[in-house]
């Protein structure tokens, strides 16, 4: 199954976060103020329970959103085992540099293995990925095979 991680809850993160989970994926979400997020989960509830009493979305829906959104403690629980992170936080670099930075020194093997299987089948041959954290880049991936280079960091 999917799993979604969502980094910032407020109007934007929550909203994501909501649909993420009304779609059935398991997701978490995660905002450093933890009582504005409540209140954004709660806001999306209600507005959840308006649209099924007029008849816009089936209760399954906000059975969903009940059974799939989860609040994080933190941004380590919100991305751990996770197939897709989103980060949602406000337009202040630092903030996001700091994000990022965190998120990048979390690639898994499994997450890696993975990389490996895609780019290998695109390239129609094997590889075997050296994963080292840049320093100097705020996020992406860079990616060399011989002398082709494809770069997608920031």
């Amino acid at each position: 199954m999917e799993t979604v991680g969502v980094i910032g809850g407020g109007q934007m993160g929550s909203q994501i976060a909501a649909l993420a989970a009304m779609a059935g994926y398991e997701t978490h979400v995660y905002d450093s103020d933890s009582e504005n997020l409540k209140s954004k989960i709660k806001f999306t509830e209600d507005n959840l329970l308006n649209l099924i009493d007029k008849g816009r979305y089936e209760k399954s829906k906000l059975d969903n959103f009940k059974e799939h959104l989860h609040s994080s403690e933190s941004i380590d629980e919100t991305i751990n085992k996770k197939s897709f992170v989103i980060e949602a936080v406000v337009e202040r670099l630092d903030i996001k540099l700091e994000i990022f930075e965190n998120i990048s020194k979390k690639l898994d093997e499994k997450t890696i293995s993975e990389i490996e299987k895609e780019i290998s089948e695109n390239v129609n041959g094997t590889i075997k990925l050296k994963s080292k954290v840049d320093e100097t880049l705020i996020g992406g991936i860079v990616l060399q095979i011989g002398s082709l280079m494809i770069d997608t960091s920031i």
